[in-house]
């Protein structure tokens, strides 16, 4: 009977997707999602299947509004990988009525391989091969808006038009969907979009979309004619590249190195004034309880700058050997490889433009991941006991930096005990480099407030679970591999 009362009846009436592909392989999405609430509240929903990872969520451009007109701020945290819960702000809820969420992204669907060259009669084409989430409810209609960067030359898309661009797609998209060409005015530029509609979808039924366009329209990184001839290629560069490194490493690492001393210290991630947004808890933390955070995360969860904590990262790919710093005034970096990495240095490297600069706001949307994933990691964990527990951590991993001879350059002081409690570590004063004095860093922030009568925490769990008990709501709420799961 307890369930009963937090239950939630709702009708999904319908999907419609715009997908902005970028020349470079990048996309952004601008998820818009219909509900009909028949009975009940609902908070928000569960997305899943999202393809690109990491996705970078644009929470200023977030929003619901329901059929009276008013707007509500919306939560994302993610529950797991891949798979997010989707929340009005501040626990606010929607009764009886329709509600239309936006949700707006960003990532890169060459890098998920969901956008690539392929060889065809018809010359070199790109592909793009993907799906939009699917769904556990059966919904009225799902559109999807593909924008390609083609300016067509003309706001009436007819056959001859489509011919000259090159368009292609397979059969079966004709056959199961209603196709739909036309032109996208955006910033004072055309784009040639097609749009891709379906009625009627049952649930968990998947809208597959695969469609070409010539090569010409991207810069995708075209593969190398030897890997074709040879197909022992990758292992013969792997070896050789091997002793390459091997004959040289003392040489790169003294002198990259040095040079990393001197001009470190210059580099400016950030050209405007940001303040980072808080690290959110829940108030069912247990005490004593540390959460498993990486070194990065660790110091983002201490309120180091964000300068120190990029340095950090871009440090270590760069004595991975995944990146290449090409100058440091401006930054410019090349990107080796982008195999085995944590999602923070894959984040990175993703905000690495082909000219190799930095771009500004991939760097504010990877420290909004990284501060939403120590969010999830800390929903139950005692914030003071984490902290306690990686400030020696964090201290040692400078000191191997200094033992090693990186940063001699760097100056340190030490902290006053009440800045960390009785803790004392070393404060590196120069952090590793140097930004505005604009660029704030955040105060780890804690929710204070009590939990509702009825258990909910936003940050963590929802009415229907902690009614059941706490220990039980991620195993019991979060199982489902598909988006839905209304709440």
């Amino acid at each position: 009977m307890t369930l009963l009362l937090f239950s939630v009846s709702v009708l999904l009436n319908w999907v419609e997707v715009d997908v902005g592909l970028d020349p470079r392989g990048g996309v952004q999405f601008v998820y818009k999602i219909k509900w009909t609430v028949e009975y009940g509240i609902l908070h928000g929903f569960y997305l899943e299947g999202l393809s690109v990872d990491p996705f970078y969520f644009d929470l200023s451009r977030c929003f619901a509004e329901d059929g009276h007109g008013r707007r509500y701020q919306v939560e994302i945290k993610e529950v797991r990988q891949g798979k997010y819960d989707v929340l009005l702000a501040h626990g606010q809820g929607v009764g009886r009525g329709e509600i239309l969420y936006t949700i707006v992204g960003t990532g890169n669907l060459y890098a998920s391989g969901n956008l690539d060259r392929t060889r065809s009669p018809y010359g070199e084409l790109v592909v793009l091969n993907w799906a939009p989430p699917v769904w556990e409810y059966p919904m009225g209609h799902q559109t999807i808006y593909v924008h390609y960067p083609i300016d067509p030359g003309t706001d009436l898309i007819t056959e001859s038009v489509l011919e000259e661009i090159g368009f292609r797609t397979e059969r079966f998209m004709n056959e199961r969907y209603k196709l739909f060409y036309r032109t996208t005015q955006y910033q004072g530029k055309r784009y040639f979009t097609v749009g891709i509609h379906k009625d009627y979808l049952s649930p968990d039924e998947k809208m597959q979309i695969t469609q070409y366009v010539p090569a010409r329209y991207f810069s995708l990184k075209k593969p190398s004619p030897l890997k074709r001839l040879l197909p022992n290629l990758d292992l013969f560069i792997y070896l050789i590249s091997m002793m390459i490194s091997f004959l040289l490493y003392s040489y790169r690492k003294s002198q990259g190195l040095k040079r990393a001393r001197r001009e470190l210290p210059r580099i400016n991630w950030l050209k405007t004034e940001w303040v980072p947004p808080k690290i959110q808890a829940a108030t069912l933390r247990k005490t004593g309880k540390v959460a498993k955070l990486e070194i990065p995360e660790a110091a983002l969860l201490l309120d180091l700058p964000i300068r120190t904590i990029l340095s950090m990262v871009l440090l270590d790919l760069e004595r991975k050997g995944k990146v290449r710093v090409k100058s440091y005034r401006p930054l410019r970096l090349e990107v080796l490889s982008k195999e085995g990495l944590r999602y923070y240095e894959s984040g990175l490297l993703t905000t690495v433009e082909p000219t190799g600069e930095i771009n500004q706001d991939g760097i504010k949307n990877l420290i909004r991941n990284m501060v939403d994933r120590i969010s999830q990691k800390c929903w139950d964990c005692d914030l003071e006991a984490t902290k306690n527990y990686y400030i020696p951590i964090v201290r040692n991993y400078f000191q191997r930096l200094e033992q090693e001879s990186y940063y001699e350059y760097l100056d340190k002081k030490e902290v006053e005990p009440e800045y960390y409690g009785p803790n004392r570590y070393y404060y590196f004063q120069s952090h590793i480099i140097t930004e505005p004095t604009t660029i704030q860093t955040y105060s780890v922030f804690v929710r204070s407030d009590a939990c509702h009568s009825a258990c909910y925490v936003h940050t963590a769990c929802h009415d229907a679970c902690h009614s059941a008990c706490h220990s039980a709501c991620h195993s019991a709420c979060h199982s489902a591999c598909v988006s839905g799961g209304a709440h």
